[in-house]
C-alpha cells in the first residue's frame, strides 16, 4: 500500500508579500539616491541594522519610521 508523507512544517514562516515589496522599494529608492544605510538610518534616526532587516523583509517597519 502507498503511503502519503506530508513535509515537515517549515522552519520559518514566509513573509508577507507587502512586506517584501516594500523592503525592496526601500532599498531601490535608497540606491537610486546613491544613499548608504548609514545616511539612511541617520535619516530615519535607527540602527544601520535595522534599516537593513527593513530592507531584507526581515523584520517589520514602524509606523513612526516610516513617517
Amino acid at each position: 500500500m502507498l503511503q502519503v508523507v506530508s513535509p515537515p512544517p517549515p522552519t520559518e514562516l514566509p513573509q508577507a508579500p507587502a512586506r517584501i515589496v516594500l523592503g525592496v522599494y526601500l532599498r531601490g529608492l535608497r540606491k537610486a539616491k546613491g544613499e548608504t544605510l548609514e545616511a539612511a538610518a541617520r535619516v530615519v534616526g535607527q540602527s544601520v541594522s535595522a534599516v537593513s532587516r527593513w530592507e531584507r523583509s526581515e523584520s517589520p517597519i514602524s509606523p513612526s519610521a516610516l513617517q
